[in-house]
């Protein structure tokens, strides 16, 4: 009786080697935008693309890209001033949350198909910032308001865009309005 047992244990044991012994080893395929950043993901697909940095007060270091025109310069030529659109991830995201679909699928490509001059921005504390005088492993790097992050990213987008706009004031009203 014992030897049946542990007969009945090895053979599922034994067939089980052999299946995964004969299953040759594969390679999972990678994503190819896996390690670029955003401005190389928007590049890739053919649209132009600007980065800049902006310096807040505090001494953080945030990137904003810019994709100026449509994939190689279309636009809608109906258009006579072209229109700013400001996009801004959400909580643990970044900019690259706009562009990493397809260009069908993504807002930042569509919108930029249609005609619009498309700013991306990011945030204090993600992979597009940094601070000029603390690491990310200390507690001062930490120490911000959210309310603060988009002011000066909105600053320069008007500045290079040379407009401003009613909509542009009555974010910066609302964003100083609600603290987290």
């Amino acid at each position: 009786m014992g030897t049946s047992l542990l007969h009945c244990l090895l053979l599922p044991l034994l067939l089980v080697v052999l299946v995964t012994a004969q299953e040759p080893p594969t390679e999972k395929p990678v994503d190819p935008d896996a390690n670029r950043n955003v401005s190389q993901i928007i590049a890739d697909k053919g649209y132009p693309v600007q980065e800049f940095e902006v310096v807040t007060s505090d001494g953080f270091v945030i990137g904003v890209q810019r994709i100026p025109s449509g994939k190689t310069g279309s636009s809608r030529p109906h258009l006579r001033a072209k229109k700013t659109v400001f996009l801004q991830h959400g909580l643990l995201g970044s900019s690259a949350d706009w562009v990493v679909n397809y260009p069908s699928q993504s807002l930042a490509y569509l919108l930029a198909d249609a005609g619009y001059d498309v700013w991306m921005g990011n945030v204090r504390g993600n992979t597009y910032s940094r601070h000029l005088r603390h690491t990310r492993k200390q507690k001062q790097f930490w120490d911000f308001r959210w309310a603060n992050s988009t002011d000066p990213l909105l600053s320069l987008t008007s500045k290079k865009t040379k407009g401003s706009s009613y909509h542009v004031r009555a974010f910066y009203f609302l964003i100083r309005c609600v603290t987290f």
